[in-house]
């Protein structure tokens, strides 16, 4: 019997209750079980080659998290299908990944599993055979009728008879319904049949019986595949227990991303947390250097990526490295990076604590109290700096900073308004006549909030603010006058580069932030465990493959392949049988590893995503194999990307040296670009910003990184961003110093 609700219900009655959209709901109020609704699966497949989708239902049939589904809610071919799915709940786009891991031959049924998140329970049904007594009696049918609900929807089905048709089914009077395909048929408490499709009359068109596929036919291959499976993972957690209990940094480290991967293999010594976090989430560094990793395979410090001032960081863990009595701070970065920085580096960014940094090539005046004379809005060119009168604000060589966070927040809100309307003019996107918006166009820094003159403690490089020392560590004993706008020659007010860091801003950075960190040399270790977890013995790492050398199958082949299909089981499979080897004697490749982690980020994509990434550095070779040129750098990032990114590194040279030409950029005779394994060597400020300006315009276009912000939830800017100093920290080189009192001028040793 149904009855009609009005829509006015509570939260609990929302779990079981269908709302329509004129009012009133069907439900089917007796029928409805927690047990039931905990275990239906919500499932939408779809196509990467066509795009076309198929909604349907499933059931968790493990404490593992597997789940029955019909087989033919996969669009073509199952290789080609990515599915996504939630529990209890027919959302407009399911949140989880679910791997497919088995399709049963002769039956419309096929097995997926979801990635079981930290403390997640899943709720199986038990299964039970046929049986003639079940004849007569009524079950319960789960599942999500299309466009009709939200929850989870149960109805009667009557049994007449459990003989079964050639495909394995028996028929029921269920009123079942196109969304409730691979729903569970439950007699008693226990999993008898899977919702398989519907028999309609000819002539009303009305639904005249349910076909049901009784579990009892493939239910022994079934659980074969799920003692299989158990067998392979205990003796992987064997394997992993003795690979992953080295002591040393690189192994912790590792083991952590395992964690986050495979957290059904995490060992619960895994430790993710710093001292530093006692004193403040996010940190900020004060100077320029180095940011450094591991080698891991000779477990010395190397140093990754040039970093400015002004770079925020969060601290995630410390290691210890051999010979060492102090433990190091693994910090992440604002572009997701994982590095370590020198403590006396960074400075904390609490609720009292604003910064300004400059974050261009230009060099911002600065005015005293008393300068009467002095014009804070003046501005010069980074050239200039040797002439420019002290003090001036650059991005290499001094900051500001208030005692008042939660003003600055004000501050620059005020700034970021300043900044679009003044963009969005530039870009004729804003009707300066327009009567109904605000106009940003000041004649002088008074006239605009965002521009006023305002006063900041000035500090130089490498010196954080500190009460007890003298001054407090600050250029002068009393505040500069400083402005976030510049007037220039025409007399126009333009917002300057500059970048305003709070606790806020912090946190606003780091929100839906995943993390990547490079490997400069991977232990063998570290691939013994991979290809465990591949269920392959087929990996091999070429970190370089030199001209007339063969390729092998490697991580970047690895990156390459169709995973969606993945899991444990079948991973050997689609390695062996996508990927094959490839002469390119004309060829040079350089391949740097990554690893990519959650992090902070609230989507599921990491969940089916390898432990290992590869950027890709290809060398021309003439006859004589001889490497001549860099000619592409490729970033691969599955699932995140469907497809790699490819770029040419003669055109990015180009761009890089038409900024020279300009005199925005940085002379061709001051660089040292390495050629063969590197595009460039970073040892001062001005080729990092020259650089950073290069890649991160290239990458914001590309339509693979748009595709990947929409699939992480962030922007493109933000995305472009990362992938930016990703690639500074794999293919670009740095040997500068970190700047201090004893060693004040950049520059590499």
């Amino acid at each position: 019997m149904f009855i009609l609700i009005p829509t006015v219900f509570n939260s609990l009655s929302r779990r079981v209750v269908s709302a329509l959209a004129f009012g009133f709901v069907i439900v089917s109020a007796p029928m409805v079980r927690a047990d039931i609704t905990a275990s239906t699966v919500f499932i939408v497949c779809k196509n990467k080659e066509t795009g076309v989708e198929q909604e349907g239902s499933g059931v968790v049939i493990s404490e593992a998290g597997h789940v029955l589904t019909a087989k033919h809610l996969l669009v073509g071919p199952p290789e080609q299908n990515e599915c996504l799915a939630d529990f209890g709940t027919a959302s407009v786009r399911p949140e989880r990944f679910i791997e497919r891991r088995e399709v049963v031959d002769g039956y419309d049924v096929a097995v997926f599993k979801f990635s079981p998140r930290t403390g997640e329970v899943f709720v199986p049904i038990d299964y039970a055979p046929l049986d003639k007594t079940m004849e007569g009696q009524t079950a319960l049918v789960a599942g999500f009728p299309a466009g009709r609900s939200q929850t989870t929807i149960t109805f009667p089905a009557f049994i007449g008879s459990i003989a079964l048709s050639g495909a394995g089914n028996f028929v029921t009077n269920g009123m079942l319904s196109p969304g409730m395909s691979g729903g569970p048929v439950v007699l008693d408490d226990k999993l008898i049949g899977l919702v398989s499709g519907s028999t309609f009359s000819d002539t009303t068109g009305v639904v005249q019986s349910g076909d049901i596929l009784a579990i009892e036919p493939f239910y022994d291959r079934v659980k074969q595949y799920f003692d299989g499976e158990a067998r392979h993972k205990q003796d992987l957690l064997v394997l992993l227990d003795e690979l992953l209990s080295s002591p040393d940094a690189c192994t912790e480290l590792f083991r952590q991303s395992v964690a986050y991967r495979y957290p059904e293999f995490a060992q619960a010594d895994v430790q993710v947390s710093s001292e530093l976090n006692d004193i403040a989430t996010y940190w900020v560094t004060i100077t320029t250097g180095p940011a450094q990793w591991l080698n891991c395979e000779s477990e010395k410090i190397a140093k990754s990526v040039y970093f400015p001032i002004g770079l925020i960081v969060r601290p995630v863990t410390e290691i210890t490295l051999e010979g060492e009595a102090e433990p190091r701070t693994v910090y992440q970065t604002e572009h997701g990076l994982r590095v370590l920085i020198d403590r006396s580096a960074v400075a904390p960014v609490t609720a009292n604590d604003g910064y300004i940094f400059a974050d261009g090539n230009a060099v911002y005046n600065l005015c005293t109290r008393n300068d009467a004379t002095c014009d804070p809005g003046e501005e010069f060119r980074l050239s200039t700096t040797s002439s420019a009168p002290w003090p001036f604000l650059t991005g290499f060589q001094s900051y500001l900073h208030v005692e008042d966070g939660s003003s600055l927040d004000a501050v620059k809100r005020e700034f970021e308004g300043f900044k679009a309307y003044q963009v969005n003019l530039n870009k004729k996107l804003v009707n300066p006549d327009d009567p109904l918006i605000r106009h940003r166009n000041p004649a002088t820094l008074a006239d605009d909030p965002a521009c006023e003159v305002r006063e900041a403690m000035l500090f130089r490089f490498h010196k954080a603010p500190d009460p007890d020392a003298f001054q407090g560590n600050s250029e002068y004993l009393t505040p500069v006058n400083y402005s976030l706008c510049s007037v220039g020659p025409d007399g126009k007010v333009r917002f300057r580069r500059v970048k305003l860091v709070t606790s806020e801003s912090a946190a606003a950075k780091f929100e839906h932030l995943w993390s990547a960190y490079t490997m400069k040399r991977p232990s063998r270790e570290m691939f013994e465990v991979v290809n465990a977890l591949a269920n392959t013995n087929l990996l091999r790492f070429d970190p370089f493959v030199d001209c007339g050398e063969e390729r092998k199958l490697n991580l970047m082949d690895l990156a390459l392949a169709p995973l969606n299909t993945g899991g444990v089981i079948e991973m050997a499979e689609v390695v062996s049988e996508t990927l094959e080897n490839a002469n390119a004697p004309l060829r040079q490749y350089y391949i740097r590893p990554y690893l990519a982690s959650p992090g902070l980020s609230k989507t599921t994509m990491f969940a089916t995503a390898p432990l290992f990434h590869a950027i890709e550095l290809l060398v021309s070779c003439d006859e004589n194999l001889v490497p001549q040129r860099v000619e592409t750098v490729t970033i691969n990032f599955p699932p995140v990307f469907s497809q790699k990114i490819v770029l040419s590194v003669a055109d990015l040279n180009a761009e890089y040296t038409e900024m020279g030409s300009k005199g925005w950029g940085t002379p061709a005779e001051r660089r040292l670009n390495f050629g063969a394994g590197v595009i460039d060597r970073i040892c001062e400020y001005t080729v990092y910003v020259d650089w950073r300006q290069v890649l991160f315009d290239t990458l914001k276009v590309y339509p693979t990184i748009i595709e990947g912000a929409q699939a992480l939830e962030v922007s493109p800017d933000q995305m472009a961003d990362h992938f930016t100093h990703l690639l500074m920290a794999s293919v670009f080189s740095t040997n500068v110093n970190l700047r201090t009192a004893e060693t004040p001028y950049e520059g590499c040793d």
